[in-house]
């Protein structure tokens, strides 16, 4: 559990957090992401954040550490305008080594420090 606990960290300090990110995070829990190790979380890391900062809609990053086998995709689905801010929603896709999968759709919008929140779909829909 306390290992769960602090992959799961390592990968939220990419973003800033409000509670609803850790409401979001949950599928992170499952299955395929039990399985990475330090230097899987921070290819995460580093395409999410390349991917978010500078990729075009419908672009599809993968991402795959030969060492521990664990492999995942992600893509922005569409860009858009939320409270003068840019926002992007983000499929993520994660694979274990064993053949797990962890599959969400997140929105994510860029704060003045270039930073990315996490915002809740019903914030945006509303």
């Amino acid at each position: 559990m306390t290992r769960k606990i602090t992959l799961l960290t390592v990968l939220v300090s990419l973003l800033v957090l409000t509670s609803d990110a850790y409401a979001v995070w949950g599928w992170m829990r499952g299955a395929a992401v039990q399985n990475f190790t330090e230097a899987d979380w921070d290819l995460v890391k580093s395409n999410a954040r390349a991917t978010l900062d500078a990729s075009p809609d419908g672009e599809r990053v993968n991402w795959h550490n030969e060492d521990s086998g664990n492999k995942g995709a992600m893509k922005v689905i569409m860009t858009f305008q939320y409270n003068n801010q840019t926002c992007r929603r983000m499929a993520f896709l994660n694979i274990s080594r064993k053949g797990q999968r962890g599959v969400a759709n997140y929105n994510l919008c860029q704060q003045p420090d270039a930073t990315w929140m996490f915002v809740a779909d019903s914030a945006v829909s509303s």
